[in-house]
């Protein structure tokens, strides 16, 4: 069995470092794991780990690379500020995968100049460069001159496929996620205004610009509970209870969240723009794109989606595309492909 490197940060134990990025990682690996020895080279102090594979850490992010050098892998799969030491490693083939992409909107100066350097650093030592999206690869290529090469999209947790009670739901919107202005999050509680007296709406998740939120949602009086951050499992416990989940990033790479809702029966708006939308397009019945983001606009398609029947989704349907399982099946072909391709 060929040996596959993850070089990536994993969630922490103690709940300090979980992150987007981290939580792909974990999912990755597990999902590669029947296809490949999988070891994850991680910076992470106090990494959440499985018996799936193996996890070395290191002291820090520069000893990666000599770690790698170490492992002699045939392949190794890296991103963000991880791909700057395993350009330098030797041997076997590597893989960087995106994220997303930078703007002038949501970064500063420095971290688009770094993102430069990492996408020219990449071009020039990596094999392949796999996108989240078609959204995402396209953004990249046409508009930063990064290529990149594919796109599959990601996979959500094992736990979103269980089968579940079609109860009576008391959330009517509810967003999940960080609570930062990119997401749209101001617009969201302004637009309640629009609905009817008594609709309740539920944040899951923390972030810098919480506090202004709430007080946002005071200002206007309308109905908002934040929840904070919570383990996985009342997450889904939380989109269950939701009627529409609404999140309006209009430049999402992907946009896990949607995914999520989806497989939890709750009816979804979103901008017309973003990764979203490949993902989304195939349930219009209970999807509503919005193009004016404006509160006015944002209200009246919460109301109608809020008073639209929707049949309950098919969980085997989705599984066959968003799953850990067919996430790690077309990894796998993708990345033995680069390694075809050179043996040619």
């Amino acid at each position: 069995m060929k040996r596959l490197v993850i070089a990536g940060p994993l969630p922490d134990r103690d709940g300090k470092s979980v992150g987007g990025v981290a939580e792909f990682d974990l999912m990755a690996a597990k999902a590669l794991a029947p296809f490949f020895e999988v070891i994850v080279v991680t910076a992470t102090a106090n990494p959440e780990g499985d018996p799936a594979f193996k996890t070395e850490c290191t002291k820090g992010l520069w000893q990666i690379k000599a770690r790698i050098n170490q492992l002699q892998p045939d392949y190794v799969l890296s991103s963000l500020q991880y791909s700057f030491p395993v350009a330098f490693a030797k041997g076997g083939r590597k893989l960087h995968f995106v994220h997303g992409f930078v703007n002038a909107a949501n970064y500063p100066l420095m971290k688009r100049l770094v993102w430069w350097l990492l996408n020219k650093l990449v071009q020039k030592r990596f094999d392949l460069q796999v996108g989240n999206s078609a959204f995402t690869q396209m953004i990249n290529r046409e508009m930063l001159t990064n290529p990149v090469d594919q796109a599959l999209p990601l996979a959500i947790q094992d736990a979103y496929f269980d089968p579940y009670p079609q109860n009576e739901r008391d959330i009517d919107v509810i967003y999940v996620g960080r609570i930062v202005k990119s997401k749209g999050i101001a617009k969201i509680i302004r637009a309640l205004q629009y609905l009817p007296q008594g609709t309740k709406m539920t944040v899951v998740g923390d972030g810098a610009d919480r506090k202004e939120m709430e007080a946002l949602a005071q200002e206007c009086g309308v109905d908002v509970t934040f929840v904070g951050s919570k383990p996985r499992q009342e997450i889904i416990n939380y989109y269950r209870r939701a009627k529409v989940f609404v999140s309006l990033n209009a430049a999402e790479p992907f946009g896990l969240t949607y995914i999520e809702a989806l497989t939890q029966g709750c009816k979804i708006l979103c901008p017309i723009t973003g990764g979203q939308v490949e993902n989304l397009l195939a349930y219009r019945d209970r999807v509503e794109f919005v193009s004016q983001l404006t509160p006015k606009a944002i209200g009246t398609k919460m109301t109608t989606l809020l008073a639209r029947k929707v049949a309950p989704v098919d969980l085997q349907a989705l599984s066959t595309k968003y799953s850990s399982q067919a996430f790690g099946r077309n990894m796998s072909e993708i990345i033995e492909g680069v390694g075809n391709a050179h043996e040619d």
